[in-house]
């Protein structure tokens, strides 16, 4: 197939930073630009005198320069207000991406969504059901894992939903949501590994003694993925999603402190775990394509792996991105609050944050072409790099391989 057309981005590191700088810095300016508008609308000369000649006017001519200096502020203010509305509507379209409306028959495909209760992974869920796919999603509640099923049937018209249960904070539970898909599926066509925390406040540790953020983002999305390696071999076509995020250009990449026991910050963490989301995706699909897993079994060979980034979503994932509580400004935090409001109008609904992994998980372009790339807006993108260097990739494989014991032979 045709390769997809390179996005191509020189990114500004600072500014990646916040990843809602951009859409905040052009909703304020366009509000700006309407206040000063409104301001020179307003100025008028003292309405008893004539600009002219500075002769002092009739009653009846200064109420009549009165009335069309309103007209005229009206006017304006209407103009700027109708500009800066669609400006606003507009930078929304932006902010909200682009919708993958490629209605593809996934009739027969087995695909598995970690966390696919909320958020991202359900509203994929819900558009790749309803697209013929057979839809299994792992998540750690057993409650809401019953209730999401339910509500991704009724969204998507199929019964062809399931769950399994799955906490990436401890190995065991990996290891027995494999077995229990083993039992269930004969392949996996598509693995999307979509759970996740995000800059957790305080430094907390998984099951396995992980630091949490690296151990649920990356490792254990790493053992699942060798774990279920075998169903994978069985498709004709499989795909593995990594879904990682712009914020890898925050990471500080550390393999003598790869946990961050000396100096924990919660972004940089999170940064660190997307990171390797993106190397492991690049190391996998090599591996895949040399014939180096295992001992290929199966059609490995051709395995995709991809990764993408969603976009500033409103999920819980971002509980803690929009807490004020844990500014260091306390008690004073919850001032900055009204600040938020903005960030509200610059995110994605889950709907329209799951279009770049709907797309990397459905379109059949992608199959041998795109392998290993790093996707946003439904584009093939450039990450950072460190995002791109092979011997990071290759050296994260196998710190991983050494902390989760996984094992590549199909």
């Amino acid at each position: 197939g045709k390769k997809p057309a390179r996005k191509g981005m020189a990114e500004d590191r600072i500014l990646s930073r916040c990843l809602i700088v951009r859409p905040l810095v052009s909703s304020s300016m366009a509000l700006l630009i309407y206040q000063l508008i409104c301001t020179a609308a307003a100025f008028q000369p003292p309405p008893s005198y004539s600009r002219l000649s500075g002769l002092r006017m009739s009653s009846q001519r200064a109420d009549a320069v009165a009335e069309a200096n309103t007209d005229r502020r009206s006017l304006v203010k209407g103009i700027a207000a109708a500009g800066v509305g669609l400006g606003l509507v507009g930078g929304k379209r932006v902010i909200d991406g682009p919708v993958y409306s490629n209605v593809v028959d996934l009739s027969g495909e087995n695909i598995v969504i970690t966390g696919g209760n909320t958020g991202l992974g359900k509203a994929a869920a819900v558009r790749l059901a309803a697209l013929g796919a057979a839809v299994t999603i792992a998540c750690r509640s057993p409650s809401k894992a019953e209730a999401a099923v339910k509500d991704i049937q009724q969204a998507s018209g199929s019964s062809a939903v399931d769950a399994v249960p799955l906490d990436l904070t401890d190995s065991s539970s990996i290891a027995s949501c494999a077995r229990e898909l083993s039992g269930r599926l004969g392949k996996i066509d598509v693995l999307m590994n979509n759970a996740g925390v995000m800059a957790i406040p305080n430094r907390e540790t998984t099951a396995d003694g992980y630091e949490k953020q690296m151990g649920i983002n990356h490792l254990g999305h790493f053992r699942l993925t060798s774990l279920v390696l075998p169903l994978l071999a069985a498709a004709s076509t499989p795909r593995v999603v990594n879904v990682s995020s712009k914020a890898h250009t925050l990471a500080k990449l550390d393999f003598s402190d790869f946990f961050l026991t000396k100096d924990y910050d919660p972004w940089v963490a999170y940064g660190n775990s997307k990171l390797a989301n993106i190397l492991f995706t690049k190391q996998l699909n090599q591996w895949a394509a040399e014939g180096s897993l295992g001992n290929a079994a199966g059609n490995l060979r051709q395995l995709t792996a991809v990764s993408c980034h969603p976009g500033l979503v409103r999920t819980e994932l971002g509980r803690y991105f929009f807490n004020t509580d844990n500014i260091p400004l306390f008690p004073f935090g919850w001032l900055l609050t009204p600040l938020l409001i903005p960030g509200i109008y610059a995110s994605r609904s889950p709907e329209r944050g799951a279009q770049t992994q709907i797309y990397c998980a459905a379109e059949p372009t992608l199959q041998g072409t795109a392998g290993g790339e790093y996707f946003e807006d439904c584009h093939i993108s450039t990450p950072s790099k460190d995002a791109r260097d092979r011997q990071m990739a290759a050296r994260l494989w196998e710190v991983s391989e050494k902390l989760t014991g996984a094992s590549w032979n199909a």
